[in-house]
């Protein structure tokens, strides 16, 4: 039985791609390395780019799609077929008896924009003091800071759990507004201004902001702001 994780790197490489010999060729060389690699959106692009030649548009939808699909359910994921695995660490099968792929609705542009911003900010400020990821979650765990927020009906668990990469989830923004998303921008921000300073604050921002723009989400990033 595969794995979430097996299930994940399936489903979107399904979601980027219509060949059917790249997706086998892709999912199994990760297949075999898998143990070795951080399930990580970053270091799984730098993995499949020295792999299988990822060109800078798979780059970005990968990471995207990434992002948007770790979040669903595992019953909401593309089961991988038998062709692509086996024991020992072997994959039998063509590329060919890949089944067709399911449908997986994209997230809309200002989320995916917003949760890629925010894992850019915390990314940044994590460089500069390795306990950033820790007093942000500590910050949003504080309940005058959820109150402030409004957001008595997103738990501040499921944005700590989003906030701690180790979880390997993302806050589900399907219901969030744009107005609640600015509110946990603040807030973090905030946060990183009181750990970092002012000046170390502004320069995580704008090396976030510089990290979506390139992106091309479809949605500005200073809408969030």
């Amino acid at each position: 039985m595969s794995t979430k994780n097996e299930k994940v790197i399936f489903t979107v490489l399904r979601k980027i791609s219509k060949d059917r010999q790249f997706i086998s060729t892709a999912f199994k060389s990760w297949w075999a390395d898998k143990d070795s690699i951080n399930f990580d959106a970053d270091d799984l692009v730098t993995y499949f780019e020295n792999k299988v030649g990822f060109d800078a548009n798979e780059k970005r939808n990968f990471r995207i799609a990434f992002y948007a699909i770790s979040t669903r359910s595992e019953g909401d994921l593309l089961s991988v077929p038998e062709v692509l695995t086996g024991n020992a660490g072997q994959t039998t099968g063509n590329a060919q008896d890949l089944p067709e792929a399911e449908k997986v609705e994209p997230l809309k542009p200002e989320e995916k924009t917003f949760q890629l911003f925010v894992e850019a900010l915390i990314d940044h400020a994590h460089k500069m003091d390795s306990d950033t990821k820790a007093d942000v979650i500590e910050h949003f765990q504080d309940k005058k800071v959820n109150k402030s927020m409004k957001l008595a009906k997103r738990p501040s668990s499921q944005l700590t759990t989003w906030l701690d990469n180790d979880s390997g989830q993302l806050l589900n923004t399907e219901t969030m507004t744009v107005k609640e998303m600015k509110a946990i921008f603040h807030q973090i921000y905030i946060c990183l201004c009181e750990i970092l300073g002012p000046v170390k604050a502004d320069q995580v921002l704008n090396q976030a902001i510089s990290k979506v723009q390139q992106l091309n989400t479809g949605y500005s990033v200073s809408a969030l702001i």
